[in-house]
């Protein structure tokens, strides 16, 4: 039976590669939204992991509370097996842009299939957050959308959940919490059926992409750019979440990604090429026909029929245009040979058959087994990702110690590390992104700027404490 898994995660920070889950929620519902159960897991936070502030005076969750969860390996384990129950339809509020992403690289390091719950036995995912935008702009009178202080439009879960009173078990950011939100706000959407029916049809990656690529089929020599309508909460208030864009083509790296760039700039105006939007078929970003022009504003029609004026009657700027389309087609991500072992989910090959049967050796073994085969293996990334399993889950173990306590320890120099360092930049942890794991130097610098410049209540303020004192004892 098909089944929703409305879920959400609380994390040690907002990097996906370095930091981790440590509460997991979920309840499953039917597909029309009647709930069938509930899970909760909480993780321990692991002892080489550097916390951000931000994120705790976010969510709230203490050390005490984290300390009667389980290790990452074992939560892991058990939030995968919950998204891969078979015909499962994975559901977050900017699930695609945070949580699934997550999800994805906590598995890799735990050896674990990281993309099974998008495709394997019926399962697949969709977000909440496309789809309340879409109704935003095509049916807003929906829900009551909630208006910040300074009279701008918001898409914050918690914000909805205040403005239209949904019941929930606990405060917002609480996992559980803002899971119970989203199913109230999916009730009022699901009302509009047909919408509903086309926005959950947004994230099935096949159908989408011959809806799209029939735009592309509609062109002309004269005009061959596709022009839409574009739906996004990136796009955010200025524009109330729409824009129009001109298709210029799929990726010649990337079959999965079309290219889009926004009408609504002043894109011949400077030297600087225009910034294409990379769209991955059933994902963030609502693709519309033209008809649906109507919905934007005089000033976005306005400049929008200027540029496409420009792009097909004018040689010269004609020319600059198709080769920035040129570039961007072109484009590859670029590699970063000194990204980390935990970040390479996207770098590295899927794991060969070999590899998958020594992982599946790996995960049916007692934890005495585990050691014996990490120590038998000759060098290799399972090797490599065992370790690492071991040392953060398992140190306790004296035989897991015996085996991996230099590991360990060359690998928590690099996580001490100081800014200080002279050596710094050829010592720092980095991700495929280019992007730096957190040292605890900067995450105390983190912590006294909230503390100095952010309005703070008492619960706040205590969790603050205790956390400078756990990141000066890492």
């Amino acid at each position: 039976m098909r089944t929703f898994l409305f879920y959400d995660i609380e994390t040690t920070g907002l990097n996906t590669s370095f930091d981790q889950i440590l509460s997991f929620a979920a309840i499953r519902t039917d597909t029309k939204l009647n709930e069938i159960a509930r899970d909760s897991i909480t993780i321990k936070i692991r002892a080489d992991i550097v916390p951000s502030p931000g994120a705790f005076i976010t969510h709230r969750l203490t050390l005490d509370a984290l300390a009667q969860g389980v290790c990452e390996y074992e939560g892991a384990l058990k939030i995968h097996k919950i998204v891969n129950t078979p015909e499962t339809v994975s559901i977050g509020y900017n699930s695609l842009g945070f949580d699934d992403e997550f999800l994805r690289f906590t598995f890799y390091r735990n050896l674990i299939e990281p993309y099974t719950h998008q495709y394997s036995n019926g399962c697949s995912r969709i977000d909440l957050l496309p789809i309340a935008t879409l109704y935003r702009v095509i049916r807003p009178q929906i829900i009551r959308w909630p208006i910040t202080d300074d009279g701008k439009p918001t898409l914050k879960l918690e914000l909805i959940r205040k403005e239209n009173q949904f019941m929930a078990s606990a405060p917002s950011h609480n996992a559980m919490a803002d899971v119970e939100t989203s199913i109230e706000l999916a009730k009022h959407l699901i009302k509009e059926e047909k919408i509903w029916q086309f926005a959950l049809s947004l994230f099935d990656k096949n159908s989408e992409k011959l809806r799209v690529d029939k735009l592309f089929s509609q062109t002309s020599n004269n005009t061959p750019y596709p022009f839409a309508v574009m739906i996004s909460h990136k796009f955010g208030t200025d524009s109330t979440y729409i824009a129009p864009v001109i298709g210029i083509g799929r990726s010649y790296h990337y079959l999965n990604q079309t290219l889009w760039i926004r009408l609504d700039n002043d894109i011949f105006s400077s030297s600087e090429m225009p910034f294409a939007i990379r769209k991955k078929d059933g994902e963030i970003g609502i693709i519309l026909p033209p008809r649906f022009k109507d919905l934007l504003s005089k000033e976005q029609i306005d400049l929008c029929d200027k540029n496409l004026s420009i792009i097909n009657h004018n040689q010269e700027s004609r020319a600059i245009f198709d080769k920035a389309v040129e570039y961007h087609r072109q484009f590859k991500y670029p590699l970063v040979p000194e990204a980390d072992l935990d970040s390479l989910l996207y770098q590295s090959d899927f794991f060969s058959r070999l590899e998958k049967n020594e992982i599946e050796r790996f995960h049916r073994a007692s934890l005495d087994q585990k050691v014996q085969m990490v120590k038998n293996l000759n060098p290799c990334r399972v090797k490599d990702i065992a370790t690492r399993i071991l040392f953060r889950n398992y140190l306790n173990n004296n035989s897991v110690f015996d085996l991996v306590s230099k590991d360990y320890e060359t690998y928590m120099e690099l996580v001490r590390c100081s800014i200080d360092d002279p050596d710094f930049n050829t010592k720092k942890i980095v991700g495929f992104r280019q992007d730096e794991r957190l040292v605890p130097q900067q995450a105390i610098e983190k912590l006294k700027t909230i503390s100095n410049e952010r309005i703070l209540d008492s619960e706040q303020q205590e969790i603050l404490k205790w956390l400078e004192k756990y990141i000066l004892s890492i």
